[in-house]
């Protein structure tokens, strides 16, 4: 188990080291165009899943305890097929709307975009395979190469192509990454290899409606975490929106030990336990964790601030210290993610799309309006950090609520773990 966490804390930190040498090579505006296009690929990843992907959070750990493992082979292949052809349409569309200056961009760059908008999709499909049949260290290989491969690609395509270069090379990257990914799923997910177990309410493992509502939650959700980049580079400009994505690295810090968290402990919430019997770690735990980690880095950023150090960054992007601690308290509540799926476990999918979707209005309204009043940097990160603040405390009151009154995925009761 520690060496799964360390590992992929070294992995996660290839993608933060990419970003942050990236924001010292590249100009303020360009560096603002390269997580803009990143977000907005990763965010193309969910939109147009329309709820293929998201459906597997909860049906191939269930699929797996039930030992229907060749179904979830049937069932990721029809999607990657499904995902291929979607992306397909609608990255030709764009690239010809702007070969013929319909966009702002170029079509190459437009057509990179998609790929990693595919790209990440088919990597979140791999992802739940792996986890379902309890192969966290094919996760863990799997998130070394997607972050490995980046961080060298995209360096190198910044040096010599500026940002664009940087697109292509985190392009690429993630191409080789689904190639290992492929690899790694069709080995480990065997029918012989599933521990079947009864689980109540495992048949049927999930629903259309139920997909639905993930998708359109998880849509939510992500449009705050990858759509704020856009949304700042087209109230304030690209240069904002570069120094927007400092914020964005701190922000990802806490995401990071998050889906660490949740690589190792998501599908054990759906199964009940892992297939060796551990059960997840209680949730009042992971609060205080996330929150102390939030402590940390606030105040680790506040010291290089007024070290001033690296100058590279500090001299090039106009961040208040402010911003640092507003960034801090949004790292810590990336511990949301936990919460729903513990509510998903619980059949709860509508109390995760209430919640995103309140979220969702809480950053669209605070982002309008610190627009409107041409706020600076601190106002765009309080309108996140509200929008967080509102979704996690809809989804601790939902677990609360529903911890007594409805059995744990195995039968038992679990409240301790959803004590949030």
């Amino acid at each position: 188990m520690s060496s799964f966490f360390l590992l992929m804390l070294i992995a996660s930190g290839f993608g933060l080291a990419k970003l942050v040498v990236l924001a010292k090579v590249l100009e303020p505006a360009a560096f603002g165009e390269f997580v803009t296009l990143l977000g907005a690929g990763a965010l193309s990843g969910i939109l147009l899943s329309f709820g293929t992907v998201e459906a597997t959070v909860k049906t191939y750990p269930r699929l797996w305890t039930l030992g229907r493992a060749q179904e979830i082979r049937a069932s990721a292949r029809a999607a990657a097929t499904t995902l291929a052809l979607r992306f397909a349409v609608v990255g030709g569309l764009a690239a010809a709307a702007a070969a013929f200056g319909l966009l702002p961009y170029g079509a190459p760059v437009v057509l990179a975009t998609a790929a990693i908008g595919l790209l990440s999709a088919v990597l979140s499909l791999l992802t739940s395979i792996l986890r379902a049949a309890d192969a966290t260290d094919s996760v863990r290989n799997l998130m070394l190469a997607r972050n490995g491969l980046a961080f060298a690609l995209a360096l190198a395509g910044a040096f010599a192509f500026s940002w664009q270069g940087a697109l292509f090379g985190e392009a690429i990257g993630a191409a080789v990454a689904v190639a290992i990914g492929r690899r790694d799923a069709r080995r480990r997910a065997r029918p012989e290899r599933a521990v079947v177990r009864t689980i109540a309410g495992a048949e049927p493992p999930v629903t259309a409606s139920r997909g639905l509502r993930l998708y359109v939650a998880y849509l939510s959700s992500a449009a705050i975490s990858m759509g704020d980049r856009a949304a700042v580079n087209a109230a304030a400009g690209a240069a904002a929106a570069g120094a927007y994505g400092i914020v964005v690295i701190v922000v990802q810090a806490g995401q990071i030990l998050v889906n660490i968290l949740i690589q190792r402990i998501g599908a054990i919430l759906i199964k009940g336990a892992a297939d060796d019997g551990s059960r997840p770690p209680p949730t009042r735990l992971l609060l205080a964790a996330a929150f102390g980690c939030a402590a940390l880095a606030s105040g680790g950023l506040l010291a290089l601030h007024a070290l001033g150090w690296p100058a590279a960054i500090w001299d090039r992007y106009d961040i208040s210290r402010t911003t640092l601690v507003l960034a801090g308290l949004v790292a810590g509540l990336q511990i949301y993610s936990v919460l729903e799926y513990h509510l998903i476990a619980r059949d709860a999918e509508t109390s995760v799309l209430l919640a995103s979707v309140a979220a969702l209005a809480v950053a669209v309204l605070g982002v309008v309006g610190a627009a409107v009043l041409a706020a600076p940097l601190e106002g765009y990160v309080t309108a996140v950090l509200a929008a967080r603040v509102v979704q996690i405390m809809m989804l601790a009151l939902s677990l609360r609520a529903r911890r007594d009154r409805a059995p744990a995925p195995d039968g038992g009761r679990d409240g301790d773990s959803a004590g949030a």
